[in-house]
């Protein structure tokens, strides 16, 4: 293989890789966090995948616009990648399901250190994305789908996890099923919060 051939190959497979990372946040996007999942479901090792999303996403977007929606996703995006180079786990994936939506594959079960530490980082930054009124309120207004005006809390975080410690799964789709209902677990506490089963 002559050099030219090599450096054209690596080429090729970085705009291929380059394809299919989420534009707004740089992370691997679903093509890519689908091969991951798939790669945990098939090893024997341990792992764990960690869902992450935003509570009152939607609201914030339509009361702040989407430019500062944008940016609360740059952010959040930035404490998960910080937290997941923070811990000493081989193979950590991070990656950019879509909106709000963030996954963690790790190949260890022990991710208690990993959720606090998104939840420290989310809470000590996401009060740069509010107007100090609303930070004092702890609250912001918006019209519900009755056109109705209502109150929402500030932002928080919620991670849900699986894990084949306890689970084994055959397939991507009944990991994610599995997920789904761990999440509306999550969801049902209204704080930064994480839920691993």
């Amino acid at each position: 293989i002559t050099v030219k051939d090599l450096l054209e190959k690596s080429t090729q497979l970085e705009v291929s890789f380059a394809k299919h990372l989420n534009p707004l946040s740089g992370l691997p996007g679903n093509i890519l966090i689908e091969d991951k999942l798939k790669e945990c479901i098939n090893s024997e090792s341990p792992f764990t995948i960690l869902y992450i999303d935003l509570d009152n996403f939607k609201v914030y977007n339509d009361v702040y616009g989407f430019e500062n929606g944008d940016r609360v996703i740059q952010f959040v995006a930035r404490i998960i990648t910080e937290a997941a180079s923070a811990v000493s786990h081989s193979g950590n994936f991070v990656g950019h399901i879509g909106g709000d939506d963030f996954i963690l594959a790790f190949d260890s079960w022990d991710v208690d250190d990993i959720c606090k530490n998104i939840i420290f980082l989310f809470e000590k930054g996401i009060t740069e994305f509010y107007t100090e009124e609303d930070l004092q309120r702890k609250y912001i207004i918006s019209r519900n789908r009755r056109g109705e005006e209502e109150q929402y809390g500030i932002l928080t975080i919620s991670i849900s996890g699986v894990s084949n410690k306890f689970h084994r799964f055959q397939s991507v789709y009944q990991l994610t099923e599995y997920a789904g209902r761990v999440k509306k677990k999550c969801k049902q506490i209204w704080n930064n919060c994480y839920c691993i089963e």
